[in-house]
């Protein structure tokens, strides 16, 4: 003979004065943000009626195994705007795919890419962060990481921002595992959005800031 489990809920429900609509439902077992099959958390637009923002939570923590534990949508359109990946509370997503990623409800444009893996910005084949001109979808900033570590391979930077208007890389920065670093050349430079001519230079050695001319540490204070 089977046996049943009774699990006692709490629900929370808030709905609008004006409208009467639902916009705000919440799931609780034992105090906690929880619910095995569907998000514990929604909210709605009192005007047009759609799910604006629902979050799958497991004891407390978000989480989701099969699928993103958060997503946004636009009240107006309904175009879903925002998702975002956890695994029992740690902002985690395997296979070279963004946790968390941003859209613009204006353009469809991705603005935001994150890469995490195990709570650390991390990729392998790619920028960990790039975020995008809303207009254009070309990319504006872009970030590699390791290990949550600012960070590539080569003499590549590690940090890249680009004017939307010129297509201008108006900042560079080379880092080596959380540290500004360069042997043959500035780890840092600044250009003109215009015309594309460094204003700024530079020069680091595992984090020190070194004088361009002997690549010796500058002097301390």
């Amino acid at each position: 003979m089977s046996k049943k489990i009774t699990e006692n809920f709490e629900v929370v429900i808030r709905r609008d004065v004006e409208t009467g609509r639902t916009v705000y439902e919440s799931w609780f077992l034992d105090g906690e943000p929880h619910h095995p099959n569907m998000p514990a958390h929604r909210e709605y637009d009192p005007t047009s009626g759609r799910m604006t923002e629902a979050v799958w939570y497991s004891w407390g923590k978000p989480h989701r195994t099969n699928g993103p534990a958060s997503q946004s949508w636009d009240p107006e359109t309904g175009m879903l705007t925002r998702e975002v990946y956890f695994y029992h509370g740690v902002a985690h997503r395997s296979g070279e795919l963004p946790q968390h990623w941003a859209k613009s409800p204006k353009t469809g444009v991705v603005t935001r890419e994150e890469y995490r893996v195990h709570d650390q910005l991390h990729r392998i084949e790619g920028p960990s962060v790039i975020q995008r001109d809303e207009r254009t979808g070309k990319a504006t900033r872009l970030e590699w990481h390791k290990d949550g570590y600012l960070h590539r391979e080569g003499d590549e930077a590690a940090l890249t921002r680009t004017d939307p208007s010129t297509g201008v890389v108006i900042e560079e920065e080379y880092w080596k595992m959380g540290q500004r670093h360069r042997m043959n050349g500035p780890a840092r430079l600044e250009r003109d959005p215009k015309t594309g001519k460094v204003m700024q230079q530079e020069f680091y050695v595992e984090g020190k800031l070194n004088c361009p001319a002997s690549g010796e540490p500058l002097p301390g204070p």
